[in-house]
């Protein structure tokens, strides 16, 4: 952990809205505060297993960040 506490490298945060495995709100809100760089992804219609829900709308968000950290 960076001695600030602080990530700085890009973050792609992919995050199911419908989530219950996690405290969302809390999560969404700390996020930004630890980590600089970051990119949040919301999908307002799935859950914690975004792969298998919507696997090409998370293939091509991973794809394009990606291409987009070069």
């Amino acid at each position: 952990m960076p001695a600030n506490g602080t990530i700085v490298v890009p973050t792609l945060v992919q995050w199911g809205m419908l989530d219950t495995a996690f405290a969302t709100d809390f999560q969404l809100a700390y996020l930004p505060s630890k980590v600089a760089n970051l990119k949040l992804v919301k999908y307002p219609h799935n859950t914690h297993w975004l792969a298998q829900e919507a696997p090409l709308q998370v293939a091509k968000e991973i794809a394009a960040f990606v291409a987009g950290a070069k």
